[in-house]
């Protein structure tokens, strides 16, 4: 067994664990119990851990580097387009006011 001080959210479940522990939230656990403790998921109740808490979704994976570079090329083509509609409307606005 060992001693643990579980910090439990006020959902009532556990948010945290260590073996800083004094008086308040001090348990006895296996090592098993212990290892068994998936944080803001587990719960101490009747002596033993249980696991019910919301699902906690797996973070999406990142893009590969290949795909971020071909993301990236796609917005500079697509900020380059803008920038020359952007110059060409200038131009336009210009022969306008040059024109009056």
């Amino acid at each position: 067994m060992v001693k643990v001080k579980l910090s439990i959210n006020q959902d009532g479940y556990i948010d945290g664990w260590g073996s800083d522990w004094t008086v308040d939230n001090c348990y006895a656990l296996t090592q098993e119990q212990l290892d068994s403790i998936v944080l803001d998921r587990s719960r101490y109740a009747d002596g033993e851990i249980i696991t019910d808490g919301p699902e906690i979704p797996e973070p999406e994976p990142a893009p590969s580097a290949e795909e971020t570079i071909t993301a990236l090329e796609q917005e500079n083509k697509e900020l380059k387009q803008r920038q020359e509609m952007a110059e060409e409307a200038l131009l336009s606005l210009s022969d306008m006011l040059l024109n009056r």
